[in-house]
């Protein structure tokens, strides 16, 4: 029997120990999953107390995240058990934290704040003009106490004004001086928002995520418009929609949408090309699953599939599929027939702590359970065999990071092409389709040039993790990728010094990330030639120690203009060498012009010898060489690499 809270996962905040033990036991119980911090994927915040890290924080970042109160889990919890299974008294949104409960608030002076209201997510309000009986009304039927006059006990005042006694008191007592849109975006958010945040004189946008959030809220109330509408006309608009394999594309996150164009001035000439060629090699899984479906596809049979740490739509989906492909699926951890535990990509490094609260560590340390992620489904589907490789394991090392690069990526097809693309976002990367001036890093699959690169770079195809670098270049029932758009970037990263790495970078990202002591992404060297094809030579190293400690320095140097010249000591001059007679038989002195050429030329094969960050070589029916950048970009350059390697 499916469980209230399946699918649904937890946090608490400002709860006491021993009653958030008791909480957890029940989520566990009513089947959702309970974690100690504050999870990406994390749909409700049971709040004892809003003046919390993550009250504010969900407030301020989590569009998606409801609040409940503590009693609410309890209350569903003896419903259940004395099995009053109605669909009213066990819906968790039915017992969502009231929007002003246990706040009191005073209301001063309020001027009228109609031009706030045109922003668009406050689109429902626009036109409105709020007095103070209406804010008072507001209020009270959001679980809120407001009150004309102000004493100790208060909340907060809300007031237009920085004027009168009852403002001057809230100043002196610290009690929070509020604007009245608060209120108003308060019941937008379905939840208080931060008080700080609508004080007089900032920005009153309590919300970071209001774009975000307009756009989730519109979506909810279309399907919601959708199902209303549906169950007049059929008895089960469930059962049809699980029934559509659609579903999955949406709930997979499938990336092929329709791309915007990039700038046109900083684009490089070909990227059109290349934008075509991308398009043509998305993955439709609408059609991989419609087409093994059809076939009734054995591809999962004697697999017994636990699935958990889902949202409850996205296990149905993964249910369906699953199911589709004659596999099955347990309701129960402790059952013994569980051959796989499937868990979500995104949660990355928490994947351990989740699964610590099943009763499956024998099982799994002795091999009779594999723990996949959902790439394993449709890396299995796309392949139409069972895939076990690095790509569907759980990626522990997986954490955001802190600045967010722009990644470009060329020479992938197939499944890997979509699931590199999600790898790219889900380290707080921004991938970017098209390749332009203001890119931080281009990854290129190596196995499109690997006849070339085996000799000039071994190194490349000895990484550990083989299986993840080793990429197709063909998808099966159309052409390759495109050779010419791949080479064409290459150029181009290497004209605008955007370091060039194979598939290996991001694996190595994760691997020295996964450590449980390490809290942030650890971005490795570029220049390892176990991964690097291209770092600009210029800033490979500090040119001078004057660059060297600026880069360990917060402190701000001049440094001098390329023209400056700096006055050194004459040295002293030798005596003066004594001039001997030309031997017989030997050729006339060269002139001091040819002289010069040869220093030049000699010059240029040092560096060219030298230039051990650039491995892209490629014979010239593959590549054009591009050299390096001059040294009126030097500064430029320097500022990439200490961008990409964490320095300041």
């Amino acid at each position: 029997m499916s469980k209230p809270f399946q699918g649904l996962t937890f946090c608490c905040t400002a709860i006491p120990l021993k009653l958030r033990e008791d909480i957890s036991q029940k989520l566990t119980a009513l089947g959702g999953i309970h974690y100690s911090d504050l999870m990406s994927d994390v749909n409700y915040l049971i709040v004892g107390d809003r003046k919390t890290e993550k009250y504010i924080y969900c407030i301020q970042n989590r569009f998606d995240v409801k609040f409940l109160k503590p009693d609410a889990i309890l209350k569903i919890y003896d419903h259940w058990i004395n099995g009053e299974d109605t669909k009213h008294l066990l819906d968790i949104d039915n017992y969502l934290l009231p929007i002003f409960d246990n706040l009191s608030i005073c209301l001063s002076r309020v001027e009228s704040f109609t031009h706030l209201l045109k922003k668009p997510f406050r689109d429902e309000f626009s036109g409105v003009e709020f007095n103070t009986e209406k804010l008072i009304q507001l209020i009270s039927e959001n679980g809120g106490k407001a009150t004309d006059s102000l004493t100790m006990s208060n909340s907060c005042i809300i007031t237009t004004e920085k004027t009168g006694k009852r403002y001057t008191k809230a100043v002196e007592w610290g009690i929070p001086v509020v604007h009245p849109i608060w209120i108003l975006d308060s019941v937008l958010r379905s939840a208080a928002l931060y008080f700080r945040d609508y004080a007089l004189d900032s920005r009153l946008n309590g919300c970071n995520v209001w774009d975000e959030w307009f756009k989730y809220k519109t979506k909810n109330d279309m399907v919601d418009e959708l199902i209303e509408d549906k169950n007049t006309k059929a008895e089960t608009i469930n059962r049809s929609l699980k029934k559509d394999p659609k579903i999955w594309n949406e709930i997979m996150n499938n990336t092929s949408k329709t791309r915007p164009k990039p700038a046109k001035d900083t684009t490089w000439d070909e990227v059109m090309e290349e934008e075509e060629d991308h398009e043509a090699l998305d993955v439709d899984i609408n059609e991989l699953t419609n087409k093994n479906t059809a076939k009734k596809s054995t591809l999962f049979e004697g697999f017994d599939f636990f699935v958990v740490g889902f949202t409850a739509h996205e296990a149905t989906v993964m249910n369906q599929i699953i199911t589709s492909h004659n596999g099955t699926i347990s309701e129960e951890a402790s059952n013994q027939t569980i051959t796989h535990v499937v868990l979500p990509v995104k949660i990355g490094s928490q994947s351990s702590s989740l699964l610590k609260n099943l009763p499956l560590k024998s099982r799994i340390n002795n091999g009779e359970i594999k723990i996949v992620t959902e790439w394993f489904i449709e890396r299995s589907i796309y392949y139409n065999k069972v895939v076990m490789d690095r790509w569907v394991q759980p990626l522990k090392g997986l954490k955001p990071c802190t600045n967010k690069f722009k990644v470009c990526i060329t020479g992938f097809t197939g499944i890997e092409l979509l699931h590199l693309e999600k790898l790219i976002n889900l380290l707080n990367f921004e991938f970017c389709p098209a390749l332009t001036s203001s890119r931080d890093l281009l990854i290129i699959n190596i196995n499109l040039f690997k006849s070339t690169l085996l000799k000039n770079s071994p190194k490349l195809y000895q990484y550990k993790a083989i299986d993840f670098i080793n990429c197709p270049i063909y998808q099966s029932g159309n052409s390759s990728v495109s050779l010419i758009s791949s080479k064409n970037k290459i150029n181009a990263a290497k004209k605008w010094s955007i370091p060039i790495v194979s598939i290996a970078y991001i694996w190595e990202i994760l691997e020295r990330s996964t450590p449980s002591t390490v809290h942030n992404l650890v971005l490795p060297d570029i220049c390892d030639l176990l991964w690097c094809l291209f770092a600009p030579n210029d800033t490979a190293k500090p040119k001078t120690l004057l660059d060297y400690i600026k880069n360990l320095s917060n402190d701000h140097f001049e440094t001098p203009k390329k023209d400056d010249k700096v006055k050194l000591p004459s040295p002293r001059k030798g005596k003066q060498k004594r001039k001997y007679g030309r031997l017989a038989g030997r050729d006339s002195p060269e002139p001091i012009s040819k002289k010069l050429q040869k220093l030049n030329d000699n010059d240029n094969s040092s560096e060219q010898a030298n230039s051990d960050n650039d491995v892209t070589n490629i014979d010239y029916e593959d590549v054009t060489q591009v050299g390096y950048q001059d040294s009126d970009s030097l500064k430029n350059n320097e500022q990439l690499i200490r961008k990409l390697t964490g320095l300041k």
